[in-house]
């Protein structure tokens, strides 16, 4: 099972460091568990705010992500936001889409 399980975590690990996108990982209580150098410097989440809950932080996008996380929690399956203005940490704004979808870990 240690074996699954560490394989599992190299596996998620390889992703969040390969990809342009933000990925932002919370667990089953709401709380930041993890994000990617994406969503830190498109988003702004920063070391500090691991182990807050969604609803203390508060980024560009208006809530708009935090909902959309907080749904996929509560229904456990995916939720999908397209085409919404987000201001990014740098201040510029974007059109975005967001996509949260429930992981279990093993």
């Amino acid at each position: 099972m240690n074996d699954e399980r560490d394989r599992y975590r190299a596996n998620l690990d390889a992703i969040f460091h390969s990809v342009s996108d933000s990925i932002v990982m919370v667990d089953l209580d709401g709380k930041l568990v993890q994000f990617n150098a994406t969503a830190e410097r498109i988003c702004g989440y920063s070391n500090e705010m691991i182990g807050n809950d969604l609803l203390s932080i508060d980024l560009g996008c208006g809530g708009v992500c935090r909902n959309a996380l907080q749904e996929a929690l509560h229904l456990k399956k995916p939720q999908e936001v397209r085409r919404f203005e987000c201001k990014t940490f740098e201040g510029k704004r974007r059109i975005v889409s967001f996509t949260a979808t429930p992981a279990v870990e093993i």
